[in-house]
């Protein structure tokens, strides 16, 4: 078998919703990713959601990612992954 996993090409940091920054929350956003075999991201779900209009932010860096998709003898598959998406207020 001659598979090799996608791989993270560019990726984008989640801004901070206001509601997020006022009641100081941060954490981590895990987001259930399908990524095509052009390596774009879709049918994004949270996982393990912070609130606070924080995964909605998570979501929307996450549409901007790009990857090397999978392959499997050579060819792009779709694959399904998980991202974790960190947001931490800066001091």
């Amino acid at each position: 078998m001659n598979f090799t996993f996608l791989k993270v090409l560019y990726r984008v940091k989640p801004d901070y919703s206001e509601e997020g920054r006022m009641a100081r929350n941060q954490g981590t956003v895990v987001l259930l990713v399908r990524v095509d075999k052009s390596g774009h991201p879709s049918g994004i779900k949270v996982s393990r959601a912070l609130g606070t209009g924080l995964d909605e932010q998570a979501v929307r860096a996450i549409r901007r990612w790009r990857f090397r998709p999978a392959t499997d003898r050579g060819k792009p598959v779709s694959m399904e992954t998980t991202v974790e998406a960190p947001l931490r207020l800066q001091p």
